[in-house]
């Protein structure tokens, strides 16, 4: 029986892997160009899977490294051009890279274990640690006066607006059902809707 179920497996993958028929998951009138693949080099050390990403510029971005904790800065050419973890449980430093975003010449990094967000210069250097928000967040964006958070769910507010300036904390949004669903489907390509009253 066990011989049956192993040989039609092997059977179903030698022809489902050799059909030649391709589905696009595109609508038909959509036309997408491929400007170039980076193959990603570990020419300073092995990377593993990869939990976020940012641009720095035109030339270089960056990628936080789920297993190691490591960010790697690359070049457009898929060359390692830094290595920094400050990874622990020091000051100034992250548990989890789990989210990260470049603006203007500085890393942030959220850290999901701390709920907190470090913000080190290109070199890895540490500027500043960010820790009152005290809830999960989905994503955020840094900006020149504020870091803008998009939380999780399960809270009264869908927006954190932190001034940078005020060391300050603003809310925003109130959810609902809706939101609350649509945050348990967010890789399910579901829309956000904002409701600020």
């Amino acid at each position: 029986m066990i011989l049956q179920k192993i040989s039609l497996f092997v059977f179903l993958l030698a022809v489902l892997s050799c059909q030649n028929e391709k589905t696009n998951l595109l609508p038909s009138n959509m036309k997408v160009k491929l400007e170039k693949v980076c193959n990603l080099n570990s020419n300073i050390e092995q990377i593993g899977e990869i939990q976020s990403f940012d641009f720095i510029n035109e030339k270089e971005f960056i990628i936080s490294i789920k297993e190691s904790n490591d960010i790697f800065i690359y070049d457009f050419n898929g060359n390692q051009i830094k290595k920094i973890n400050n990874s622990g449980n020091g000051p100034n430093e992250y548990g989890d890279a789990s989210i990260i975003r470049v603006f203007d010449q500085k890393i942030y990094v959220w850290d999901s274990t701390k709920l907190n967000v470090f913000v080190y210069d290109l070199n890895g250097n540490s500027i500043k640690e960010i820790n009152k928000l005290g809830s999960a967040i989905k994503d955020f964006i840094p900006t020149k006066t504020h870091i803008i958070y998009y939380l999780a769910g399960g809270y009264e507010n869908l927006i954190a607006s932190y001034d940078i300036l005020n060391d300050s904390y603003k809310y925003l949004g109130n959810t609902s059902e809706e939101h609350i669903l649509l945050n348990m489907n967010s890789h399910s390509g579901a829309s956000l809707f904002l409701m600020i009253q």
